[in-house]
């Protein structure tokens, strides 16, 4: 039995990996993927690195950031709520003051009509 060898092919246009495991002096015939014959490449990596690599994916992390988006999101309009909230409160309290001063006035220019009436009479 001869030296087992493992080459292994790239398709140039959906970039799928093809590990091809030959033995001694085999005819090599090219290997073709979607129509086209696949590209050569480096001797594989062992597996232990491969499953590594699968196990880093990209798309993992644009979730994260996506949902720390949301959650920035979701705190920033917590708070506009919450300030638009304490605006609406303060501008109750101040209306009601106003009108509570307004009535406090109006009591006291009546009470200085009938203070006069009665000097008069």
């Amino acid at each position: 039995m001869g030296i087992e060898r493992i080459v292994q092919f790239e398709c140039k246009v959906c970039g799928r990996r093809i590990d091809v495991t030959r033995t001694g002096e085999v005819y090599e015939e090219p290997v073709y993927c979607c129509g086209l014959e696949a590209a050569t490449m480096s001797a594989p990596a062992a597996p232990s690195v491969q499953a590594a690599s699968v196990a880093k994916k990209k798309p993992v992390k644009k979730k994260a950031k996506k949902t720390a988006v949301k959650k920035a999101a979701k705190k920033k309009a917590k708070k506009k709520a919450a300030k638009k909230t304490v605006k609406k409160a303060a501008k109750k309290k101040a209306a009601k003051k106003k009108a509570v001063k307004k009535k406090a006035a109006k009591k006291k220019a009546t009470k200085k009509k009938a203070t006069k009436k009665k000097r008069k009479r």
